[in-house]
């Protein structure tokens, strides 16, 4: 091996071992780390506010950009889910009565065109790191996509 090919190796050892500390003791990059413990601990909006005042201190911190993004994702498909949640809740009840008042149709046509465009802004689901967030939000769409079609069925009758 040449004098050129060792010197070579040794400068990017010593800028590797550089940038490594740079973001292993960046007080910004720390921040940025606990953010994503909160993106973690799935609690989005607290690592969305940190994620975000770092990232307003730091515009170069990429991880406290991606977990600011994440975590408005995850804020997103959480509200779905929660709106998905409650809405199957208050369809099974409506189903369950011997007879649907014209009122109880009017508010299950409301909550379908609510879930349909809520699911329809939700983006795509293979780029947020919480993919157990998006299983839980696509079964419980399933489960009410499930009661739509009872309900249809029923209405035709």
């Amino acid at each position: 091996m040449s004098e050129v090919n060792k010197w070579g190796i040794k400068i990017a050892i010593v800028t590797f071992l550089c940038a490594g500390g740079y973001f292993l003791l960046s007080p910004s990059y720390n921040a940025a780390r606990n953010a994503r413990a909160f993106y973690e601990a799935r609690d989005y909006e607290k690592a969305l506010i940190l994620a975000n005042e770092i990232y307003a201190k730091n515009p170069y911190n990429v991880m406290a950009y991606s977990v600011a993004k994440q975590s408005e994702k995850a804020i997103k498909r959480k509200r779905f889910l929660d709106d998905i949640t409650s809405y199957v809740k208050r369809m099974r009840i409506l189903l369950a009565q011997s007879r649907l008042e014209r009122a109880d149709l009017i508010e299950i046509n409301m909550m379908i065109e609510a879930a349909e465009y809520d699911r329809s802004r939700l983006g795509e689901s293979a780029t947020i790191w919480d993919q157990n967030l998006v299983r839980e939000s696509d079964e419980r769409y399933g489960e009410f996509r499930d009661l739509c079609e009872r309900f249809l069925k029923t209405t035709k009758r």
